[in-house]
C-alpha cells in the first residue's frame, strides 16, 4: 500500500477489497498495470522484447485505446457520471496494453530488421483476452492468495514499465554519446 500510494489515489470506494482489506491500486490502476503486463508478456511470447514501431496506421489505432482512460478518469473526477470497477478496469487496460506496444520500441533502438510490436490489429486479442479475465478476477475476489497474486501481477507491470522506461533513457544516452562521437570525428 505504501509504495503504491505514490503513485494511485487508493480511494476505498473506487478500489477493489477482500474482506476489508483494500486492494493496493483502485480498479483503473490495476487495469492499467495488469495491461502493461500482459502486453509486455505477449510481447516476449511473440518474439522477444526488440521491437520496432508498428506501422502509422496500426500506432494509431493503439493510440485510440489510451483514449477512454483520461476521458473516463475525468468525467469521473468532474462528477459528470460514476463508472463501475469493471469499467475503469478496462480503461486502464487498453491504455496499459497500448502502452507497452507504444514504449517497448524506444527501449530496443531503430533497426530495421526488428519485429513491428504490433504486427496486426488482431495481435491485440491474446492480451486483452488475458486482461478481461485479469478484471474478473479482480472484480470478484475469492480467496487471500488471489488478492496477493493479483496485486503482486500489478507490481510486475509496473516493474516492466518501469525498466523500460530505464532502457529507454540508457538506449537515447548511447545514442547521443555515439552522435557526438561521429561528430567530434569530423
Amino acid at each position: 500500500m505504501w509504495f503504491f500510494r505514490l503513485l494511485c489515489h487508493q480511494i476505498p470506494l473506487r478500489s477493489p477489497e477482500f474482506h476489508g482489506t483494500q486492494f493496493p491500486v483502485c480498479f483503473r490502476c490495476a487495469g492499467l498495470y495488469g495491461g502493461m503486463l500482459f502486453g509486455y508478456v505477449f510481447l516476449a511470447i511473440r518474439g522477444g522484447l526488440s521491437r520496432s514501431f508498428p506501422t502509422k496506421k496500426l500506432a494509431l489505432l493503439a493510440a485510440t485505446l489510451t483514449f477512454a482512460y483520461p476521458l473516463d478518469g475525468c468525467a469521473n473526477a468532474l462528477h459528470f457520471w460514476n463508472s463501475p470497477g469493471w469499467l475503469r478496469s478496462l480503461t486502464g487496460l487498453s491504455a496499459g496494453i497500448a502502452t507497452s506496444v507504444l514504449l517497448l520500441p524506444l527501449a530496443s533502438g531503430f533497426g530495421l530488421r526488428r519485429l513491428s510490436s504490433l504486427p496486426e490489429a488482431r495481435a491485440l486479442v491474446w492480451p486483452f483476452c488475458s486482461g478481461l479475465g485479469f478484471i474478473a478476477m479482480l472484480s470478484h475476489l475469492t480467496s487471500q492468495i488471489e488478492f496477493e497474486l493479483l496485486a503482486f501481477a500489478c507490481a510486475l507491470g509496473l516493474g516492466c514499465f518501469v525498466t523500460n522506461l530505464l532502457f529507454s533513457c540508457m538506449r537515447r544516452d548511447h545514442a547521443d554519446a555515439d552522435s557526438l562521437g561521429h561528430v567530434a570525428g569530423r
